[in-house]
């Protein structure tokens, strides 16, 4: 095999740390990648890097190189380097030989994985993504705001599709920032932790979510309560913690969730509700 410096091969400095080294040949790796450049020359450089990473990707095996190194062997060929390798231990020399190519099958996976997430943002740019998670949020709040004063079972839907969409939200995130981490040429930044950034994202799109519901529902009732309200009798059943009312003739009941201290001690009280809606109902003054 050809004699070469390693770090030169991945276009490093010498001493270059291994965190650099990681991510300088997850990129020149997803660049070579047989199924992204077939080019014969692309393949041999893609066997290149992988052979030079097998050695400066492991702590041990790069400090032994980088002793070699500094007392001045810089070129040296890849299997003159001891990689794990006792020759009195036959077992062990046997895990050496495992770990080395689990080394390799997961360099490859990694890099797969990469080339995989990056043609797939061909078909379906990360924007496009999050706005079909937030659309399927919007879905969810509809969903609420029709059923959630009838207790009908689009609330069920609803809360299903509220977490399926921050589940999906949290998971585009969380490969975008990941794919971000390991092919980002800025050290600093790809130190980040995104995988709570992503987290932290998903928070963000849960708790706009409620405010929006909630100003929803408030905006719903207000609406009803002023463009088409009427008022009627309704009974309280304190020990129940229940209203009652007659509407139309049907009858209604609701939970009560509180009730104010005025009426506290009283049976019937007026109320108005919503004739579109009577499910909608408030305290009269």
């Amino acid at each position: 095999m050809q004699e070469r410096n390693l770090y030169s091969i991945l276009n490093l400095p010498d001493f270059s740390d291994i965190d650099r080294v990681k991510r300088t040949f997850r990129i020149l790796a997803l660049e070579h990648h047989p199924d992204k450049n077939p080019s014969p020359e692309s393949a041999e450089k893609f066997k290149l890097f992988l052979s030079a990473y097998e050695i400066l990707g492991e702590a041990e095996s790069k400090a032994k190189y980088d002793q070699q190194l500094k007392t001045g062997n810089v070129f040296v060929r890849f299997d003159s380097i001891p990689h794990q390798k006792s020759p009195e231990d036959l077992r062990k020399e046997r895990v050496a030989s495992y770990l080395k190519l689990k080394k390799e099958q997961d360099a490859r996976i990694e890099v797969e994985n990469l080339r995989k997430y990056e043609n797939s943002l061909d078909a379906k740019p990360f924007l496009l993504r999050i706005w079909f998670g937030s659309g399927i949020l919007a879905t969810a709040v509809v969903l609420f705001m029709n059923d959630w004063f009838k207790h009908g079972p689009l609330i069920a839907l609803g809360s299903f599709m509220l977490i399926f969409g921050l589940m999906y939200i949290w998971n585009e995130y969380y490969k975008h920032y990941w794919y971000e981490q390991l092919t980002d040429k800025n050290i600093e930044r790809s130190k980040i932790n995104y995988d709570r950034l992503s987290r932290i994202v998903s928070s963000r799109y849960l708790l706009i979510w409620i405010l929006a519901t909630v100003l929803i529902l408030n905006g719903k009732k207000a609406y009803h309560l002023s463009t088409f309200g009427e008022t009627i009798e309704a009974e309280i059943m304190a020990d129940q913690r229940m209203i009652k009312y007659v509407y139309k003739g049907v009858e209604y009941q609701n939970s009560l969730y509180f009730i104010p201290e005025g009426i506290s001690g009283t049976t019937h009280i007026y109320i108005q509700v919503s004739s579109k809606e009577p499910e909608i109902w408030e305290y009269l003054d």
